[in-house]
């Protein structure tokens, strides 16, 4: 980050912050941050935090020139973050080193709780920093990513070749830990990120994804969800597929970035493990419902078509057909994927365990989609021929027989009684509000007829 100063004597300066290994690069010829590096390393082994902070002198004709492109590019409509990328780090060029600070970040109230609930609900976490690898290290020992029981597999190399032979080190250790029943014990890595560039090369990429105990293929079906505060980690943000920016006192980018945002790092738990699988639940139930109601309807038009020589006559009125899903039937499912709570808070929050069968789409998958159809044929058959072998023979009052339009209207009444009984076993929780749209659905109904 830099920020470009004019003094009194209209003397420009741009000053920058950043990580060592930016700010080091940038130097100019001649500079030796030696001194400095050894004082970042005492720092990082003590795990604060650090930056170094540097500066360069600007003439004012090629500032001048350099704001003009800056602006031109901040106005583009196409890839305006990589210009405007591109036209700053032109400028921070040739820096003169300050110096470096060191910071002591302690972590918020219930990180490791939290982390510890994610990794026992089976979702893998990652630590991403732009502080140097021995600040990392500490930094996950403090928050449980890493623990003093792991076996830390450290990959900090800058080319290909290098990367490639500790990738295999590393897999010869795991492999071992695999074999070997009283040398099991679980790994932790610790990768920088030009190294990780490396390891995702395609040669390498298998290797990798081995190590980091995933498939032994990218997979592509994986969802990422990252968090982050400041305004360095809204591209990280923005990335993921879910988003979740922290409130702080660093500014709101992060916020304004995210899908979701939260007060502290805690409440992330609460999101996932319960709001995040009571969405889950709610949706696939209440999709799995609407397909169901919808088929069970339908296939009774199926069954008559059979008893009409498919001569197209509809069985039912068409005001019913039209009045079935905008208003009998269309209350009580938005409720179910409202209100439903299969578990409480309380309980998700005390076994995260449960989470992962929203991983294995335990709720929403082929085989569940398939046995909400099989109840839609076998229930709509039983309803349809119940009524027509059960009504179609009865005498009316003046000796007539009950008329098409009259055995609809038993079919249909059959079928939201059905399918309202049907919601009532499915839902988890029963609620004051969906009682009484079950008797606002039944009044509309009975309203609707003399």
């Amino acid at each position: 980050m830099s920020v470009i100063t004019r003094d009194l004597d209209g003397k420009l300066r741009i000053y920058t912050k950043g990580a060592d290994a930016i700010i080091f690069a940038r130097l100019a010829e001649g500079q030796s941050p030696d001194v400095t590096e050894q004082h970042l390393h005492e720092f990082a082994v003590e795990g604060l935090r650090t930056f170094c902070l540097a500066y360069a002198d600007l003439d004012d004709d090629g500032f001048q020139d350099w704001h003009r492109r800056y602006r031109h590019a901040n106005s583009e409509l196409i890839d305006r973050e990589e210009k405007v990328a591109a036209v700053v780090d032109e400028f921070e060029r040739d820096l003169t080193l300050l110096g470096a600070t060191a910071i002591e970040d302690k972590l918020q109230d219930g990180v490791l709780e939290t982390l510890k609930k994610l990794e026992q609900a089976s979702i893998k976490v990652w630590v991403l920093t732009g502080d140097k690898q021995e600040t990392a290290i500490n930094i996950g020992l403090s928050c449980g990513a890493i623990d003093e029981g792991m076996d830390v597999v450290i990959i900090n190399e800058d080319n290909l070749e290098d990367t490639a032979a500790q990738l295999d080190r590393a897999l010869g250790r795991w492999s071992a830990m695999r074999t070997d029943p009283a040398m099991e014990r679980k790994l932790g890595l610790v990768i920088d990120g030009q190294t990780l560039h490396y390891a995702l090369e395609e040669e390498l990429q298998k290797r990798f994804m081995i190590i980091v105990e995933l498939v032994r293929r990218l997979d592509k079906d994986k969802v990422t969800l990252a968090i982050g505060d400041g305004a360095n980690d809204v591209g990280m943000i923005q990335a993921a597929h879910v988003g979740v920016g922290i409130v702080s006192l660093e500014g709101q980018e992060a916020k304004l970035a995210s899908d979701y945002s939260i007060g502290q790092f805690r409440f992330l738990g609460r999101l996932m493990l319960v709001h995040g699988r009571w969405s889950y639940k709610r949706l696939s139930k209440m999709v799995l419902f609407t397909i169901y109601r919808n088929a069970a309807l339908t296939l009774c038009e199926i069954y008559w078509a059979f008893f009409s020589a498919f001569s197209g006559q509809p069985l039912l009125d068409p005001w019913m057909g039209g009045l079935y899903n905008l208003l009998l039937e269309s209350l009580p499912p938005i409720v179910l994927g409202i209100f439903d709570q299969e578990l409480t808070a309380e309980y998700a929050l005390a076994f995260p365990e449960i989470y992962s069968k929203g991983q294995r789409n335990t709720a929403y998958n082929f085989r569940v989609f398939l046995s909400w159809i099989l109840s839609a044929i076998w229930q709509s058959a039983v309803v349809f021929f119940v009524c027509f072998w059960g009504f179609g023979d009865i005498p009316q009052a003046g000796g007539q027989m009950l008329g098409m339009w009259a055995f609809g209207t038993v079919v249909f009444s059959v079928v939201i009684f059905t399918v309202h009984v049907m919601l009532l076993v499915y839902q988890s929780s029963w609620t004051k509000l969906l009682a009484s749209l079950f008797f606002v659905s039944f009044a509309t109904f009975a309203s609707s007829y003399p």
